[in-house]
């Protein structure tokens, strides 16, 4: 009789090993379709195919619907060069948001605003440049031009936005140093 009730506990802990075992396999799968999903929207908005840049902005909360403020992050990128973002830098970086079509209600404009907050971070500048090599080598060379035209001549605009004392030295050292980062990302 004991032995029946020692095996019925024995059965009862295999079953509960099994059920945690099967519960966490069910959530990686879900996870792995989850980014899998993802993954495929970020490539279809983007036209990237390269799995570890697709990899790297899922990681840093980039996906389809805010992959658009990509275009605006070396914008966000020279304001910050100085340590902070000028009211006349915010204001030109949120007209080339209204230009683009990144509507501030959007996911992309959330993502905007947060790095108009609060300078990004070493790995989302990695992330853009990669995302730019990627970028050059899955478009054709007369679209990639005009993106790199328009990206650093917008770049151009906010660096020179926040002015200068009597109009001399409107780019700083430090935004010159952004810009030619810049520039040669699109290299």
């Amino acid at each position: 009789m004991e032995d029946d009730s020692l095996q019925k506990r024995g059965n009862a802990l295999e079953a509960q090993f099994f059920n945690e075992v099967d519960r966490k396999l069910i959530e990686k799968l879900r996870a792995d379709m989850a980014h899998k999903s993802a993954s495929d929207r970020l490539k279809a908005s983007t036209g990237l195919a390269d799995e570890a840049v697709i990899d790297e902005l899922l990681a840093l909360g980039i996906n389809d619907e805010s992959v658009s403020a990509l275009s605006l992050f070396p914008l966000v990128w020279v304001a910050w060069a100085d340590g902070s973002v000028e009211p006349a830098e915010k204001a030109a970086i949120l007209k080339a948001a209204t230009d683009t079509g990144v509507d501030s209600d959007s996911v992309a404009g959330h993502l905007l605003n947060e790095w108009l907050r609060r300078a990004p971070e070493e790995e989302v500048i990695r992330a853009w440049v990669d995302y730019i090599g990627a970028l050059k080598a899955a478009a054709g060379e007369a679209t990639f031009q005009r993106v790199k035209q328009s990206v650093l001549q917008r770049a151009y605009d906010v660096a020179d936005a926040a002015g200068g004392i009597l109009g001399l030295g409107r780019v700083s050292a430090k935004e010159r140093g952004v810009l030619r980062r810049l520039e040669q990302a699109f290299e």
